[in-house]
Parts: structure tokens; sequence; C-alpha cells
């Protein structure tokens, strides 16, 4: 929720260079040349990604196995993050790192989906049936393939178009789809951003209550 704000923030300013050093860090793309529009997609997908990888999967492997369970995503997760890469230098390499990641995060990622399409609820002009809907036209060619359902699912939400392609340099462009519900703009702005932070702490409220609803059930 920080970090979403500090990024509203500068892109409210127009301040490209200083949202980019803010997101910079918890990308493998570069974003010195993404316009703003580009800046605001960027930024609702990770916090889509984010939501399912930091906090949705690792509640999901921890209720369901305990801290063995966590122990194990965490270190797949960070092998996925280091060589998990399908660029030609660790296409291969890293296909293990891949697949495992693909694996350990299906369920969690369906669940963190469906989740944002409940805490759409709550959310200024957002739709929960119009997110489930764009959660259920899978876009192919999306990587990692998992998380195209929780940015379908904000995608939808929110009324907006997320993905296209992803440069990560000037020899190597990874293409993917457009994900969105039918009419809606990829040009997005700050204020776009603003109701995804919203959705974002709406979805951290009802995680919140999950986990302590199963907690007090167990004991």
């Amino acid at each position: 929720v920080k970090l979403t704000r500090r990024l509203y923030q500068h892109l409210g300013k127009n301040e490209l260079s200083k949202a980019a050093g803010v997101l910079q860090p918890y990308l493998q793309e570069p974003l010195e040349k993404v316009d703003m529009h580009g800046m605001v997609r960027k930024a609702i997908e990770f916090i889509a990604a984010s939501l399912n990888r930091f906090l949705a999967a690792p509640a999901f492997w921890f209720l369901l196995t305990g801290f063995a369970g966590l122990a194990l995503y965490t270190t797949c997760a960070a092998l996925q993050q280091a060589f998990g890469m399908t660029d030609e230098r660790r296409k291969y390499f890293g296909r293990a790192a891949r697949n495992i990641d693909t694996l350990l995060n299906i369920v969690p990622s369906f669940l963190t989906a469906l989740l944002l399409a409940v805490s759409a609820l709550f959310v200024s002009r957002a739709r929960p049936l119009r997110a489930g809907r764009t959660i259920f036209r899978r876009a192919r060619g999306y990587r990692p393939a998992y998380l195209v359902w929780p940015v379908a699912a904000a995608a939808g939400g929110l009324g907006v178009t997320l993905g296209g392609p992803v440069r990560y340099s000037a020899d190597y462009v990874e293409e993917r789809p457009w994900i969105g519900p039918q009419d809606s703009s990829a040009r997005l702005m700050p204020e776009d951003l603003a109701r995804a932070g919203m959705l974002q702490y709406v979805f951290f409220l009802c995680v919140l209550g999950i986990i302590s609803a199963l907690l007090i059930l167990a004991i």
C-alpha cells in the first residue's frame, strides 16, 4: 500500500523518472522509456502479481502445510526470481524453477483472482461480475501463465486493459497479450492507480479476515 501511494504521488505530478525509480527494483524490465500510461499499467500488474506472490500464496501454503510449506514456497519463489527468466541465456537452465513455481501458484493465483473480484464490490466504479468474466477469458501467452488470473481480475474489476508486449532489452521483447474487458482502454491515468490501491487495501483486509477466522476455528 505504501509503494502504491508513493507511485501515485509521483505519477500525479508527472514525475515519471521518480515513479520508475520506485517501481524498478521490483521488475525485471527496464522502465526508462515507459510513458505515463505504461507506468500505470505496470504498477497495477505488479499490484495484482504481488497480492498473490507476497500475500495469498504464502498464506495458502502456511494454512495448508504449516511452516514447512511456507519455507518451500518462499525458497522456490526466490529460485524463480533468480533463474526463471525466459531469455535465451536462462531459457533452459531456469525451466525447472519456472515449472515448480507454476505448480505452487496455480491454486493460490486462482483464489487471488476470485478474491480480487469480490474485493471489487467495495471499490469505486469497479465491477465484480466483469472481473469474473475477464478471469475466465484466459489470454494465451502471458508469462508466468498463472498470473493471468489475478491480472485479468484486476483488469476486469477496474475496467481497464493491462498486459501488452514487454521489452527487456533491444534484442529481447516478450510478446504478451492485452488483457481486459471489451471496450476498455490501456491509456491509464494515476486515478486508475488510486482505484487499484483501494482494491489492494480491500483485498488485504479480506485475506486478514479469512486467516483470522480459520485460525479461530482451528483453536
